[in-house]
């Protein structure tokens, strides 16, 4: 079992089917254990959610369940951005890229949510009617190409 072992066990980082996710080989079922943890038997490998705002408790499961785990230079750089996106999230500063504009100037709730749903993986707004769900939803949409990376 590999919860023993002294040899360091390296976590790396990758997109499956279009989602940020670390990725452990098959070390055995004791993987279980740590947060969303998916078994992809075709490829052998364990994945775990890498994005907000999972992280730190995906970190936290896996530094328990895998006392010599190391992180490549992938997995900490998202590491470091999902915790600098947490930050940001508290204050909704997500900026948007320079040359975006929004075709109507959206009120302040909107503006929070379009922000919230571009930092966001997925998410639901669930204002009541009439407080614009639909055009901040297709704003965020058509500005996802205008997201800065983070």
């Amino acid at each position: 079992m590999a919860e023993s072992s002294t040899e360091a066990v390296t976590c790396g980082f990758t997109h499956w089917r279009g989602t940020p996710a670390f990725a452990l080989p098959s070390l055995g079922q004791f993987l279980k254990r740590v947060l969303g943890a998916v078994f992809v038997a075709q490829k052998g490998i364990w994945l775990f959610p890498a994005y907000h705002p999972f992280v730190e408790d995906v970190v936290h499961d896996l530094k328990i369940v895998v006392p010599n785990i190391q992180f490549d230079d992938k997995a900490q750089a998202q590491i470091d951005a999902v915790a600098d996106l947490g930050k940001r999230l508290e204050t909704f500063d997500i900026p948007l890229r320079d040359d975006f504009s929004f075709a109507t100037q959206p009120y302040h709730h909107q503006g929070d949510a379009v922000r919230f749903m571009l930092a966001m993986l997925r998410c639901g707004i669930f204002y009541d009617m009439g407080l614009g769900k639909p055009r901040r939803s297709s704003t965020s949409f058509v500005t996802t190409k205008y997201r800065r990376s983070c």
